[in-house]
Parts: structure tokens; sequence; C-alpha cells
């Protein structure tokens, strides 16, 4: 800056934060640009040409795939396609290839019920085969009066006269289909094929791209079935549209309406809105969280049914993207074997704790067979890394393997310590577990940190995750789904369903009867007893604090272990025994027999009468040959027990 003769040199700092990319500034005088400055802020987490591309283009993909799916389940209710402006050829084929099946039927359905029209046409005949003259045919004559001879009667009455034409032209309608709305719907089909075309040669021709050879299989089968289509014999007959058609018929016809609709979301694309279209795309560390979610949730989709979402909504102004910092979303998948449900859940607000409420970025969820909870693990992103440099305390407690920052994962700790739950009882954790998703990319190096491999000691730890770095992630993720609850609870450190477990594991034990007369069983429900004779029991009879009653089908049509008591009281009479019990309880189940029921009694645990579903489950003694059959059945229903 000049003043007078004298010079200043200004200096500053610049902070971009977390922003990368272009960012341009420039210094001006008078409102005239002096100079013009281009600055390109390189991510230090990330390959900028590479891995911060690809975060943009997968969060656009994601987005998009869940909002097709989202119009595919809703019938295009809601969806609005943009105003301006053409789809990208990726975005044309995942539009075409959700919405194909529907055009074709569509047409298929105007084939049925073709929007036709009269055309009038008129023919020359004897004058004895006239019939109607309209006006066409009334000027025919009127121009050749010699046409008109005289008759004796009959005819036409001209002067006083009566005359009648020798020959004139005759009406004649017919139907035809060869209207405008048929023209543009055979234009559409021609179009498709057209741009269809253009995707294929587009895909066979790039160099940079290994060409999926399933995905031009597909284009070509397309291609070929629009072709046959405006080749078929009803549509050969329909001209070449040639002017531009807008009807009441292609919005509001059955079979027009779709097809119109459709073409206007292949060529247009669609319009999406929400909080995620207005952030920096050079924000990475908020793209970098997005991201996250969302390729977890495709990870997931890859192996697991879909069954809901709310990422894609759809209010009054048409679909709209919920991932904003002040809202949750989540989407809901089920095991095809097991058929558990899987939740993921992006900003899931923790709230009546203790202490503060909890916001972790992801929450996986996990349903398990005979659990009434579910197993919940955070999937933390933070866009942060320590590279583990020379001479620095990181780098010489994890032998120089860069890893992610020891404050995000004390954050995981509080996370795991702080979401908790009250049902009755003490507090207990229902986080089993709480990761740090960090940029970086090399998996292998990074499968021997101590913060990776403390993820099998305490389940808590960082797990590197990028686009091209999803395995550790995928697998393990993997793991969590396919073990069963008992494998969960050893491996955590008192989380949710230790006090429960642990006052299962002093097993009191329960002698389930048979019963094999409907009146014995009604006695016992009324009066609360069982009667028992003493040559019936064998030894440790004593010990049981529960009996259950297993009925026979003589009793009833479902029989199996129905009911159980505890034992209030044990009165001996002679050559008999009388339990006495409390309030009948049933069991949530019918616990039903497999192949062959129970000849006197069997004494078992509660724990196992309570969580069985079928009666060989009563026989097995050791936890592991529970374990064992539980993680079986979650997979099966058709294991066999031999005792």
């Amino acid at each position: 800056m000049t003043i007078g003769n004298s010079y200043i040199l200004m200096g500053g700092n610049l902070q971009f934060q977390n922003e990368v990319g272009l960012s341009t500034f420039e210094i001006r005088h008078e409102n005239k640009a002096l100079i013009t400055v281009t600055i390109e802020v390189f991510p230090t987490k990330l390959d900028y040409r590479k891995d911060y591309k690809k975060l943009l283009e997968e969060v656009n993909d994601e987005i998009y795939n869940l909002a097709y799916h989202f119009i595919k389940k809703t019938h295009l209710g809601g969806a609005k396609t943009k105003l301006e402006g053409t789809p990208s050829r990726s975005e044309f084929f995942r539009l075409i290839e959700s919405h194909f099946v529907k055009l074709m039927q569509a047409i298929q359905r105007i084939e049925q019920q073709p929007h036709h029209k009269f055309h009038t046409t008129h023919r020359k005949v004897r004058g004895d085969q006239l019939g109607r003259q309209d006006q066409q045919a009334r000027k025919y004559l009127r121009k050749r009066p010699h046409l008109l001879v005289q008759v004796d009667k009959g005819g036409i009455n001209l002067g006083g006269q009566h005359v009648m034409p020798t020959n004139g032209l005759n009406i004649r309608k017919e139907v035809t289909y060869d209207t405008h709305e048929n023209r543009f719907v055979k234009w559409i089909m021609i179009r498709l094929e057209e741009k269809l075309d253009d995707l294929i040669k587009t895909l066979q021709f790039r160099a940079d791209y290994t060409v999926d050879g399933d995905i031009i299989v597909r284009l070509n089968d397309m291609k070929q079935k629009l072709k046959d289509k405006a080749q078929s014999y009803f549509w050969k007959s329909i001209s070449r549209l040639d002017r531009s058609v807008m009807s009441l018929v292609l919005q509001m016809a059955p079979g027009y309406r779709e097809s119109f609709q459709i073409y206007l979301l292949l060529s247009r694309g669609l319009a999406l809105q929400g909080n995620i279209y207005n952030m920096s795309v050079k924000d990475v560390a908020t793209l970098y969280e997005y991201w996250t979610y969302l390729k977890l949730g495709q990870l997931l989709g890859r192996k697991y049914e879909m069954v809901d979402q709310d990422v894609i909504k759809v209010n009054h102004n048409g679909l709209f993207v919920n991932l904003q910092p002040n809202a949750s979303a989540k989407r809901v998948f089920r095991h095809p074997k097991t058929k558990e449900k899987i939740t993921l859940i992006y900003q899931k607000r923790e709230q009546r704790l203790p202490t503060i409420t909890q916001i972790p970025d992801t929450m996986l969820s996990i349903e398990k067979k005979g659990k009434d909870y579910e197993y919940q693990y955070v999937f933390d992103a933070k866009y942060r890394i320590d590279f583990a440099l020379n001479d620095t305390t990181y780098g010489r407690n994890y032998d120089g393997i860069p890893g992610p920052m020891e404050e995000d994962i004390n954050t995981m700790h509080r996370y795991r310590d702080s979401i908790v739950v009250n049902e009755e009882g003490p507090f207990e954790r229902k986080a089993f577990g709480a990761y740090v998703l960090f940029p970086w990319n090399n998996e292998d190096l990074y499968q021997s940190h101590k913060l990776y491999k403390s993820i099998e000691d305490v389940n808590i730890g960082g797990l590197p995750f990028l686009p091209n770095a999803t395995t550790l992630v995928e697998r393990f993720v993997e793991q969590l789904i396919d073990k069963s609850p008992e494998e969960i609870q050893q491996e955590g450190i008192l989380p949710r369903g230790t006090i429960s477990e642990w006052e299962s594991s002093i097993e009191e034990k329960v002698m389930v009867v048979k019963i094999s007369d409907s009146e014995e069983y009604k006695l016992a429900l009324h009066n609360r007893y069982i009667k028992m004779a003493v040559n019936r029991l064998n030894q440790n009879w004593q010990e049981v604090k529960y009996v259950s009653l297993y009925t026979t089908r003589n009793v009833m049509e479902e029989n199996g272990v129905t009911h159980y008591a505890e034992i209030k009281e044990v009165k001996v009479d002679g050559d008999a025994v009388w339990f006495i019990v409390d309030n009948w309880k049933l069991l949530a189940n019918i616990i039903k027999p497999v192949g062959y029921g129970i000849s006197n009694y069997v004494v078992t645990s509660l724990n196992n009468l309570l969580a069985a579903k079928e009666l060989p489950e009563l026989f097995m003694k050791s936890n592991d040959e529970r374990t064992l059959w539980r993680m079986l059945g979650r997979f099966s229903g058709r294991v066999k027990y031999g005792a």
C-alpha cells in the first residue's frame, strides 16, 4: 500500500480449514481488479486426484441410487425432473435400468387401448348409391351441374323439377391410429434406442475404463427390445413425428401418461433437494462424514436386503436428501437367511442419558434371534490422521505406523461408556463397540497397528476407510452381523446384557414333566399342583426350583412345553410327591418336539427353558453346545440334534 512516498507492506494468513480445491481472490482498486490470484489447496490426508474426486462421485451415485429405489417403490410419486439440462450417461443408465420394464408395460398398454381418431374420405359412386352429403360432396355437385338428370319422382327438388345426379361422392369414415400422440410415443422409442446406442459405444471405446460385460449385455438387450417394438406391426404403421405435441391424452390417458413421465425423467434427470446440495464441495471433512455413512449402507446393501430408508424423503417440493446436522436418517436391512433386522442410523441422538446427549456419526444396530434388545456399534468418521512421524510420541508408541488420533479413540471410549440404558435395574451399556473411521489406504500395514488389534481386545479402535480401502471395514461389519449373541457377550467388557447373562449362568433347575391326560392337565393348571409317584422320580429332583408341563398329543393338537411355575412347597404323602406351585406362566413360544418327546420328565435350566424353541434344546448340557445350536438355528430352521 502506498501512502504519499511511503510504502507499507501488509501481511496476513489465509485459513482454509478443511476446504480443498481451487480458491480465487482479487485485489481491487475502485472496483477494478488489479490482480487475481488462484490457489489450489491439496488435502494432506487424501490423494486429491483420486480419493477426493472418488468421494464426490460415490456420494452422488449412492444418493441417486437411493432416490431411484424410492421412486421405484412409490411409482414416481413425489419425484420431480430437472427443468433444464440433461442427465449424465451414468445417471441415464441408472434411470433407464430402473424404469425400462415400466416403460415397456406402458407401451404394451397403449397397444391394447390405443388412442385413435376417425379419418373422413370420399369415394365416387353411382347416383343410386349416394347417401347423406356433406359440404365437400355438395360442392362437388355444385361445380358439375351436367351430372344432374331429370327424373319422374324422388331425387332432389330443384325449382319444381326432380333431378338426380348420375354420380357423386359418398362419405366414408375410417378409424386410424396414426395420431400425434402415437407418433410421439414411437419417437420416444427411437430416441431412447439412439441414446442406448450412444452409451454402448462410449463404454466400448473408453480406454481408461474396464467395461463390465454384463452391463453391455443389459444395454444391448434394452436397445433390441425398443427396436423390435418400434418395428412391430402396430407401430410400423405410425408415421414420423413432424411437430411438437402436448395434449391431455399424453398427460392423462393410461399408458401415455406413464410413457411421457418416464421419458421426461430419462431425458432431464432427477431433481433432488436438501442440505447436502448446499454444502461446499470443498468441505472435505463433511464430505468424508457423508461418504462413510453412505458407503457403509452400500456395503450392507450388497449382502442384505434393504427394506426401508429415509435418507430420501418426499415433501411438497419433491424429493429431498435427509442428511443434515440437526436430523437423523436410517436405512434398514434384513438378513436373507436369519431374517434379523440390521439398522444403520446417521446421527442418532442418544437422549435421556445420566450425563449429556450423545450424537455419534453412524450407529449400527443388529438384531439377534432370542434377544429382546439390539446390539449397537458406533462408527465415527474423523477426517484426521496421525502420520506417526519420526521423533514423535505417536511414532514411538505405534511403531511408526499411521493411524487414528488418540483423542478420537478417547471419544470412542466416551461414546461406549455414556450410551447406557436403565431397565428396572442398574445402568447397562448398550453400545458394544466404538470405532474411528479415518482416511488411510494402506490396509495391510495398518493391521499391525495397536489400535487395530485393540478392537479384538476391548472392541474400541480405528479402521482405515477410503474408496480404495474398504476391505477391513466390510469384513469387520460382516463378522459383527454373523456372530452369535453368546460370542458378542464374551468379547465385550461388561456391555448391556452382562448382568442378565451372569444371573442366568447361576442355573436354576426346572423339571419338565410329561402330561398325557387332559384331565390331569386341567387339574394342574386350575389347582396349581403336580402330583407324581415316588418311583417316577430319580436322583437330584430335590434341586429343582421350577416345574414345567410337557403335553402330548392326547392332551392338545399343538403339543409341547407350554407352562412353567416356581415351586412354593413340596409335600410327600406316602408313595406320592406333591409339587405346590405359584401362578403358572405361559411360555412365549410352545417348545415343540422334534422326532421324539419326553418319556417321564427331564431336568434342565430355566435359561434353557426360556430360550428354547424345540425340545432337543432342553437336553443340552454345555454352554458350547447351546451356543453352537443357537448359531446354527439362526441360519437354518432344520437343525437336528442327536442326544
